[in-house]
């Protein structure tokens, strides 16, 4: 666990024993994440830091465009984190070196959160402040195909937030994901085909 000062705690999980901590001299805005290996927090001023499991000692730091706002966990030697300004950037889990990013700008006014994004079967799935489901290829960061889960409507900015930010479900083939003042939805994650929607509204996901 992290707080957002910077102090980064593990514990045993069967009993709740301290095995160690480290302080960061940092504002904390995402994680925790990551796993095989290594624990991965985001910063207020766009670093992306990797402790080690085992010991809570950085493994290495690597700095994003902007505030760091989702991290994924670690799939394939890989992890994919979100910067606020739009960005996702698909990190090498060793070095935290960028392998690829993608721009998806957001709308003038959006929930202060992001979609942790999905990692699975070779490919990363996530949910944008503007609606859209987007998939991309793990390796090289390529669009495999961009969904529209709910259209903003309204007369205000306020009125017009469709964010997908809460956790996306993938099971079986199919993704679900809910978006804010919106829609909840089925997408065939093969073909980008949506199955179903139905009105609903959610921060939270799934």
């Amino acid at each position: 666990v992290v707080t957002s000062d910077g102090l980064v705690n593990a514990y045993q999980p069967d009993n709740g024993a301290s095995l160690w901590k480290n302080k960061l001299d940092e504002a904390i805005t995402a994680g925790v994440n990551g796993g095989d290996g290594i624990v991965v927090v985001g910063t207020d001023e766009g670093g992306i830091i990797a402790l080690s499991s085992d010991t809570g000692e950085q493994v290495w730091k690597q700095q994003l465009s902007s505030q760091v706002a989702a991290i994924s966990a670690v799939a394939d030697g890989m992890l994919v984190a979100r910067s606020g300004d739009g960005y996702l950037y698909g990190l090498d889990k060793a070095t935290g070196k960028t392998r690829w990013k993608v721009l998806r700008e957001a709308p003038a006014l959006s929930l202060h959160s992001q979609n942790v994004p999905v990692l699975e079967q070779g490919v990363v799935i996530a949910g944008l402040d503007n609606g859209r489901l987007i998939m991309l290829s793990q390796k090289k960061g390529e669009v495999l195909w961009e969904k529209t889960i709910a259209q903003s409507s309204g007369r205000s900015e306020l009125e017009r937030m469709v964010d997908i930010d809460g956790r996306l479900d993938l099971k079986d083939g199919i993704v679900h994901a809910v978006t804010y003042n919106g829609k909840i939805a089925a997408v065939d994650a093969r073909k980008g085909q949506v199955q179903w929607r139905q009105d609903a509204s959610s921060p939270n996901g799934l």
